[in-house]
C-alpha cells in the first residue's frame, strides 16, 4: 500500500506510528548509525537523514571510531549536535514512505 492510498487520518498518524516503531527497535536503528557507509566518494548515508549535514556526519564518524554507540541516549551524549537521533531516523522513514521520487532508500523497500 502506498502513502497516497492511506486515508488522510492514517497519513496524519503515520509520524506517531513510525516514532513508536523506531523506539521499539532501537538496537536496529543504533546499528545503522554504527554501520552507515559512504554511498559515493562524496556522499554518505548519514547525509540522507533530514537536518544532518557534513559537520555532524563527521562528528558521528569520529565518535564511532572511539567505540560503537549502544543506544540513542549514548549517541546524544557523545555527539552533542545530535539531540534526538531517533527523530532523524523517524523523519527519514516518513520521507521514504511519502515521497516516491526518493532516489535512495535506507529503511523502506520499494
Amino acid at each position: 500500500m502506498s502513502f497516497e492510498e492511506l486515508t488522510s487520518a492514517a497519513q496524519r498518524e503515520l509520524s506517531y506510528v513510525v516514532a513508536d516503531v523506531v523506539k521499539a527497535q532501537e538496537a536496529r536503528f543504533v546499528q545503522f548509525y554504527n554501520e552507515a557507509q559512504a554511498i559515493t566518494t562524496r556522499f554518505h548515508m548519514l547525509e540522507l537523514l533530514p537536518g544532518l549535514g557534513k559537520k555532524t556526519m563527521w562528528a558521528i564518524l569520529e565518535e564511532r571510531k572511539r567505540g560503537k554507540f549502544t543506544s540513542f541516549e549514548d549517541m546524544a551524549k557523545r555527539v552533542p549536535s545530535v539531540k534526538h537521533p531517533e527523530k532523524l531516523i523517524a523523519k527519514r522513514i516518513e520521507t521514504e514512505l511519502s515521497d516516491p521520487a526518493q532516489k535512495y532508500h535506507l529503511f523502506v523497500a520499494r
